[in-house]
């Protein structure tokens, strides 16, 4: 309820290309050409749109921010959710450690779920990234070397791969 006046005001969702600011008063620019005036802006993005240039700031950011976002390391990120038509491993299992790309694999749902789901990073994240299309085969391969005969591949009914690299408002892994 605090800030229950002001929420009308809340814009999400909405690309921004510049923010100007004077000194009562500070334009937003969104990329739709749209301008957005007010007193204060909080802005929220990840680190790698700051890095990219994506936002225009008027007058430019000072060097010791600029300098702070290059000293600040993010690195690619991948997500996977991976649906089977039957549970191949432990029903009391939680993870599942891998040996290649996937470090681990988080058990949903415990004995009531067929679904594996992963996230990935650095080095791991930018192979699969580079895999394209073929990712979720590299992934599936990693299961069937564990649990053998194939059992990944032959029961995946649905798979999910979100490469934020490739994801043009986060472009790393998330903050």
């Amino acid at each position: 309820e605090k800030y229950h006046s002001i929420l009308d005001k809340i814009k999400l969702n909405t690309p921004v290309s510049s923010i100007e600011h004077f000194k009562d008063t500070v334009h937003v620019t969104d990329k739709n050409g749209t301008i957005w005036s007010a007193e204060k802006v909080l802005i929220t993005v990840p680190l790698a749109v700051l890095k990219a240039n994506d936002i225009k700031f008027l007058p430019v950011l000072h060097l010791n921010k600029l300098n702070a976002f290059e000293k600040i390391g993010m690195g690619p990120c991948v997500r996977l959710v991976l649906k089977f038509s039957k549970r191949f491993w432990k029903d009391d299992a939680t993870s599942i450690v891998g040996s290649g790309p996937v470090p681990e694999f988080a058990v949903s749902g415990l004995a009531r779920s067929n679904v594996l789901t992963a996230s990935v990073y650095g080095e791991g994240a930018a192979l699969l990234s580079g895999l394209g299309d073929g990712a979720i085969t590299e992934v599936l391969k990693q299961l069937d070397k564990i649990y053998g005969g194939n059992m990944a591949t032959r029961s995946v009914t649905g798979s999910n791969l979100l490469d934020w690299t490739k994801e043009p408002y986060k472009k790393e892994a998330f903050p």
